[in-house]
C-alpha cells in the first residue's frame, strides 16, 4: 500500500519537473527571438540611417552622384523635418 502512495508522488514530481523544464526552455527561445528581432531592428535602423541625408550639402551630393552615375528617373532618400518641400526642390 505504501509503494503505490509512494508511486503517486514520483510520478507528480516527475510530471512537475517536466513542466519546470518545459516553462524554462520557452522562456529560452522568447529571450532568443527578442534578441534576434532587436538586432534585426538595430539593423533596419543603420540601414535607413545611411540613406538620412541632414545637411543640404549632403543632400546636393547625393543628387549630384544620383546624377553623374546615370540614376534614372527618381532618386530615394530620407530628409528629416529640417527641411521644407520647396527648400528641397
Amino acid at each position: 500500500m505504501d509503494f503505490k502512495k509512494y508511486n503517486v508522488y514520483i510520478w507528480i514530481g516527475i510530471m512537475a519537473l517536466l513542466f519546470a523544464v518545459a516553462i524554462f526552455f520557452g522562456k529560452q527561445q522568447e529571450k532568443k527571438k527578442a534578441l534576434e528581432e532587436r538586432a534585426n531592428y538595430e539593423r533596419i535602423q543603420a540601414e535607413l540611417e545611411k540613406d538620412t541625408f541632414r545637411t543640404e550639402d549632403e543632400i546636393y551630393e547625393r543628387l549630384e552622384n544620383a546624377i553623374m552615375s546615370g540614376e534614372s528617373d527618381n532618386v530615394y532618400m530620407s530628409v528629416p523635418g529640417t527641411f521644407s518641400k520647396e527648400d528641397i526642390e
